[in-house]
């Protein structure tokens, strides 16, 4: 699946302003991704560049081999 509900953006702080338009736009540079529980979506110094929108489900952040915290959806790491 390619681009991101624009329901999904509307609630992201980051995109809150943004119009209709502007919003479809950015929706269409997404790529919708489904991850099993336990999988691992990035790895801490692998040097890839990406945004993560949580949908549904949670993610668990580790830092040098121990748990940070635990991102639920419409949450962001800092």
């Amino acid at each position: 699946m390619s681009g991101a509900p624009i329901d999904v953006l509307k609630r992201i702080p980051l995109f809150a302003e943004l119009d209709d338009d502007e919003l479809e736009r950015v929706a269409r540079l997404f790529k919708e991704r489904r991850f099993s529980e336990g999988e691992t979506i990035i790895q801490q110094g692998s040097g890839a560049a990406a945004f993560f929108v949580i949908d549904s489900g949670d993610a668990t952040v580790f830092v040098d081999g121990k748990e940070r915290r635990v991102l639920k959806p419409g949450e962001r790491q800092q």
